[in-house]
């Protein structure tokens, strides 16, 4: 209030970063017109979060080639088939870590991991840290 009304600003901006991103449901969905790539999104959000899928199930959920999927998935969405698996198995751990008070144990037990350490390499890898110091900073 005082501000607007001396028109003055303040000498330092306050900057708050986000922790993460939430995906509601209405913008859970990629627009893409390719049908088959879609598909592919789909069976990959549907499946992927609570198991780890392969690529030639993904395949097998169009009516692809397994290259013509993986070039239409680098062509649209700028990454390979995998890597997107990778990011939504990952997007689920986050959310784990975010909003439960489960170990990094139980998460890997829970979203069929094959172990930790697994769980562990994944994740420095996607997010750049470990599980825990992720959970560190979101706390």
């Amino acid at each position: 209030h005082q501000m607007m009304l001396s028109n003055s600003l303040i000498a330092d901006p306050i900057i708050s970063y986000p922790r993460m991103i939430v995906r509601r449901k209405s913008s859970d969905e990629y627009a893409i017109a390719d049908e088959n790539v879609h598909n592919a999104i789909t069976f990959i959000k549907k499946n992927a979060p609570k198991r780890d899928i392969t690529v030639e199930e993904v395949v097998n959920a169009t009516r692809l080639s397994r290259r013509s999927l993986e070039l239409r998935f680098d062509s649209l969405l700028n990454q390979t088939i995998h890597d997107f698996i990778c990011m939504v198995r990952i997007e689920n751990v986050c959310n784990l870590l975010d909003n439960s008070e489960k170990t990094i144990k139980e998460i890997a037990f829970h979203l069929n991991f094959n172990s930790v350490e697994n769980l562990s390499r994944l994740f420095k890898r996607v997010m750049g840290c470990t599980p825990s110091e992720f959970r560190k900073n979101t706390k």
